[in-house]
């Protein structure tokens, strides 16, 4: 076949004149949207004609400007450049940053959509599957992308289930010898890898049961004519143990084919079925398949009218493997046949195609968007361009003062699970921030904060005295930073003992434990042991008297080990040692009764209720209930008209935390119904709030300034930063 040679493209006299206007004003790429030719055409047409580019950046007007200023928010850049203003979408955007306009909506082809929040159903039926279903699953219940059901359990701090029960143990130990990994892994609802190691860690033997006679007799017979699976699926055996036995046995995997064999073959391929030429020879289709390649038969279907006028009507709108299932052939053949009938995809796109992707591009990615509609990935990602769509998720401000407090410290992946969020948005977020990291790697590029004079004399005077974190603090540094800068300057702490202090540890050391001696001395405790072992001092080890081993006995289920070290005036660990030399153990055995009270008030009660009433800690009561496989109910959370008052009138003034304590409502419910209200803590800042900010920041201290102002301490240090205030450290 030979190909078809495109002809050239005709220039008209109309186009020609709009090239030589408008060629070294703008790109190649909206010159050829805008006549509706091709890019290669446009240059090789403009390098005839001797047109250069002009390279120099194109000044604003004013009229521009003001029509950025007004428009801005009301359209897309994309919008804005091919109807308003006549330039490119990046030249906009950058304009746009320099005038500090920022956009307050997302739009998608001239309609404003709304973010769409999680309401507290969505988030109690994420709960109750997260454990035990696939994101898909989820994802397909919840009708939300598998990426936002994802970040969203990272945000809630949800885990898949780790803990396996007896019964979980029982059941893997059951299924072992007759199912695979795989399938063991479904119907648990666990993965594959998880399952694994969990055979692993039960050393359980994946001892198969021996063969009997009868299996061996059928599997005789059977074999040349069924496959390892189906014979396996009437023994109940793996695919893999049946075709183990066979090798053992000596059955021949490839029997001989006679002529008889190949002369029926030849006579049935044309006309029968694979299914009646395996039941006339008694075979296996991928036996009958392989000798029927070797003969040189090939069966080749014939295509029909009804078939190809199919074809035609699918080809432009359905993919090949969409073409293919439906039709029931190959998708070779329908390309071929495809190629035969000169049929070429018509990349255009209907209003009802365009409608579906404004539907689905928010929630699903490009790559399911282009399987449902059925276009390629390109042709997808250029229609998203071209009607302005995105998936960008609003900063609010609560994200970005959490940023602000954590990006320095923190690394970008813990950021990101936080904040339900890409790596890349937070890395994107922090340059506009114009934020950077305090820690900095050899041979790395992060920019790392020089130290002023003013900091170093500061230094040198607080650091013999002073800690690293509490100069961590002062400084607004890692203590890190501040012991790599002390180790530089040859900075030490003042570790030299007066002859007061030395008497004073002698008379001390014998009597009492060394962190009591290290409060009362204002030292650490390893100075202390050190400064003792120097001087050659011992501990008089008191002896135990019968008394307090009575009252030990009595009390070391009952008490914790501080009360107890607190009553006989001893430390910590001497009342440990004096209960392992009595062989006292706080490892009580549970009764039946016992566990059938955690069952009936499990669902009921709290840990600490139970534990009072059971007379042990709440840490043994929720392990116990872990090893029982015992769960809590999540129960949907309703809000009356009283609590929904006083979260509007508490929200401005107090954090979320504090509003969730005091209406006895977790975290997550109330900024689900903060978020459905409309409710936000956006307050101005008034005249008198920013005066009083530039008096006191700078000798001032935070928590006093927010305390005055009602306002919490980041929000104070934003503010001061926005203005250019910083603290004056003394010198």
């Amino acid at each position: 076949m030979k190909r078809k040679v495109k002809a050239a493209y005709q220039w008209s006299k109309s186009n020609l004149k709009k090239l030589k206007k408008v060629y070294h004003k703008y790109p190649n790429k909206i010159l050829a949207e805008r006549l509706g030719i091709h890019i290669d055409c446009i240059r090789s047409k403009a390098e005839q004609m001797g047109l250069k580019k002009d390279n120099r950046p194109i000044r604003w007007t004013k009229t521009e400007l003001a029509e950025l200023i007004r428009l801005y928010d009301k359209h897309s850049n994309y919008v804005l450049a091919g109807k308003y203003i006549n330039r490119t979408p990046s030249a906009i955007r950058a304009q746009a940053i320099k005038l500090g306009i920022r956009k307050q909506t997302v739009f998608r082809n001239e309609i404003s959509v709304p973010k769409r929040y999680w309401t507290t159903r969505e988030t109690n039926l994420l709960m109750k599957l997260y454990p035990t279903h696939t994101y898909l699953e989820i994802a397909h219940r919840l009708q939300r992308s598998p990426s936002a059901i994802h970040a969203k359990a990272a945000c809630l701090g949800i885990k898949k289930n780790a803990f396996w029960t007896t019964h979980d143990d029982k059941l893997l130990t059951k299924l072992l010898p007759r199912f695979s990994v795989k399938e063991i892994a479904q119907k648990m609802n666990r993965s594959v890898d998880y399952t694994q190691s969990k055979i692993k860690a039960l050393r359980v033997n994946r001892s198969t049961p021996n063969w009997t006679r009868k299996e061996i007799h059928f599997l005789r017979k059977s074999y040349p004519k069924l496959n390892c699976g189906i014979i396996g699926q009437k023994l109940g055996r793996t695919p893999g143990a049946v075709h183990a036995k066979i090798q053992i046995l000596g059955l021949s995997t490839n029997p001989f084919w006679l002529k008889k064999e190949d002369a029926i073959l030849k006579k049935l391929h044309p006309e029968c079925s694979m299914a009646e030429i395996v039941e006339s020879l008694g075979r296996t289709p991928s036996s009958v398949q392989a000798r029927a390649n070797k003969l040189g038969l090939w069966k080749i279907e014939p295509w029909t009218k009804k078939e190809i006028l199919k074809l035609r009507k699918m080809y432009s709108r359905y993919t090949w493997r969409q073409i293919a299932e439906k039709l029931g052939r190959q998708v070779r053949s329908v390309q071929h046949m495809a190629y035969k009938l000169g049929l070429y995809k018509n990349s255009r796109w209907t209003p009802e195609e365009i409608r579906k992707l404004k539907k689905l591009y928010p929630e699903y990615s490009r790559r399911e968007v282009a399987d449902m509609l059925g276009h390629t990935l390109n042709e997808v990602q250029t229609k998203i361009t071209k009607l302005g769509l995105s998936q960008t998720m609003f900063w609010t401000i609560e994200d970005i003062v959490f940023l602000r407090k954590n990006g320095k410290n923190k690394t970008n992946r813990w950021l990101a699970a936080k904040l339900g969020r890409s790596m890349l948005s937070i890395k994107g977020k922090m340059r506009q921030l114009n934020m950077r990291k305090l820690y900095s790697r050899p041979g790395s590029a992060l920019h790392m904060q020089y130290w002023s004079k003013e900091e170093i004399t500061m230094l040198k005077k607080l650091y013999p005295v002073t800690s690293c974190k509490e100069l961590a603090d002062k400084m607004e540094r890692t203590p890190g930073a501040i012991q790599g800068k002390a180790t530089h300057l040859k900075l030490g702490k003042l570790n030299y003992w007066a002859g007061n202090e030395d008497e004073c540890l002698k008379k001390l050391y014998p009597k009492m434990t060394s962190w009591e001696i290290a409060k009362r001395m204002s030292r650490s405790r390893a100075a202390i042991i050190a400064r003792s072992l120097k001087l050659g001092l011992k501990s008089k080890r008191v002896a135990w008297p019968e008394e307090q081993r009575n009252f030990l006995k009595e009390h070391y289920y009952d008490m914790d080990v501080g009360s107890l070290a607190k009553k006989l005036k001893r430390s910590c660990d001497a009342v440990r040692l004096q209960a392992r030399k009595l062989g006292i153990t706080k490892s009580k055995k549970w009764a039946k009764k016992e566990e059938a009270i955690l069952k009936k008030l499990h669902s009921e009660l709290n840990m600490i209720e139970i534990a009072e009433r059971i007379e042990r800690s709440p840490s043994a009561v929720r392990r116990k209930a872990v090893q029982m496989g015992l769960r809590k109910q999540s129960s949907p959370i309703h809000w009356t008209k009283r609590d929904i008052e006083r979260l509007t009138k508490l929200y401005p003034k107090f954090t979320q935390r504090q509003i969730a304590e005091k209406l006895d409502k977790p975290l997550v419910a109330v900024q689900g119904k903060a978020q459905r209200l409309g409710i936000r803590k956006i307050r101005h800042w008034t005249e008198k709030d920013i005066a009083f900010l530039r008096k006191n920041y700078r000798y001032g201290e935070t928590r006093r300034i927010a305390k005055k102002l009602e306002r919490s301490e980041d929000c104070v240090r934003e503010k001061a930063r926005v203005l250019g205030i910083r603290r004056q450290t003394n010198k």
